[in-house]
């Protein structure tokens, strides 16, 4: 195998290349970790190439890979999947090495990075004080790594989220109101005046990373495309409250694993050995052995609090996107 191995290393064919590599790794031959981490730092290659490599070493959980991904975090072409990597690897430094970067971030590389510090109870702890500390703006946080901390069930956290974010259990009664009070501010007239393009902007970072409206966006929650979108009811009854009527392929699942990470979506398919989840940014496959617990909730993937994070203005500006786009 090691000179079968260097020869198909050779070949012109990439996809030789890559399958011999995946091949190496079931054969735990160090030299397709080498090749791996060579191909990851390689800013000849093609970027998806070198994503794909990173991915692998994650999967492998290959030795000292915490200082190979912290180098990656500064080069743009990988750096979402280094984020993403560290989540695997319950390294002391990895919130500093995010938050020292944060700023640098466009803002796909900082959803992942929030993704990333949400996921461990300790990381999330960092994160709520840098909310704190106003080194990460609270409307970055979405509602849904807001859900993600509160699944640690942490009262201590709990309270210091809520306290620099917002609450994100209201009462039925209090939703009632809730609506009721944007419904009377958002009159036609005043959605008139909508400024559609800032809508659209709060759209990409608030809504996008979920659902997809004309070819737009992620497929983590239902298409908007097609919704009633016209009807303000329909929308406020759906962003205030998701949670009051929701498919069961959209109700989130909590998985505890034996690791101390904590990861939360819906399962999209599973087998005797694993289970596919999909969260907010990512795909991940969860061998069953890795998994402590297990929680089925009754709630929307969509958390509530999302219009209360903005201004009057912001709420018409990206209603109005919602109901006429641009």
């Amino acid at each position: 195998w090691t000179k079968t191995y260097a020869d198909l290393r050779r070949s012109q064919d990439l996809r030789v290349r890559r399958d011999s590599t995946r091949l190496a790794l079931i054969f735990n031959d160090p030299a397709a970790v080498q090749a791996l981490r060579a191909d990851s730092l390689n800013s000849a290659l093609d970027s998806s190439h070198r994503n794909e490599a990173i991915r692998a070493l994650v999967q492998k959980k290959a030795a000292d890979l915490f200082p190979h991904l912290v180098r990656l975090l500064d080069d743009k072409a990988v750096r979402q999947s280094a984020i993403k990597g560290l989540a695997s690897f319950n390294e002391p430094g990895t919130p500093g090495e995010l938050l020292k970067r944060y700023a640098a971030f466009d803002h796909a590389a900082r959803m992942d990075a929030l993704q990333t510090l949400a996921s461990r109870r300790a990381w999330a702890g960092t994160l709520v004080s840098a909310l704190e500390k106003k080194q990460i703006a609270r409307r970055d946080v979405s509602s849904y790594t807001a859900r993600q901390i509160l699944s640690f069930n942490d009262e201590v956290l709990t309270a210091r989220l809520e306290g620099v974010w917002g609450q994100l259990n209201n009462s039925s009664k209090e939703k009632q109101k809730q609506m009721a009070a944007f419904r009377k501010g958002l009159t036609d007239k005043m959605l008139a005046r909508a400024d559609r393009q800032a809508g659209y902007e709060l759209f990409k970072i608030a809504c996008a990373v979920c659902h997809k409206l004309f070819e737009e966006g992620n497929d983590v929650g239902p298409e908007l495309t097609g919704a009633q979108r016209d009807n303000l009811d329909y929308l406020l009854e759906n962003i205030i409250d998701p949670s009051a009527s929701v498919a069961k392929d959209y109700q989130m699942q909590i998985l505890d694993l034996k690791d101390g990470r904590n990861i939360s979506g819906f399962p999209v398919s599973q087998n005797a050995r694993s289970i596919t989840v999909r969260t907010l940014n990512d795909r991940v496959i969860i061998p069953r052995s890795d998994i402590a617990k297990t929680t089925q909730t009754k709630k929307s993937i969509m958390p509530d609090g999302l219009l209360q994070a903005l201004s009057s203005d912001q709420v018409r500006d990206l209603i109005g996107f919602l109901q006429k786009g641009l």
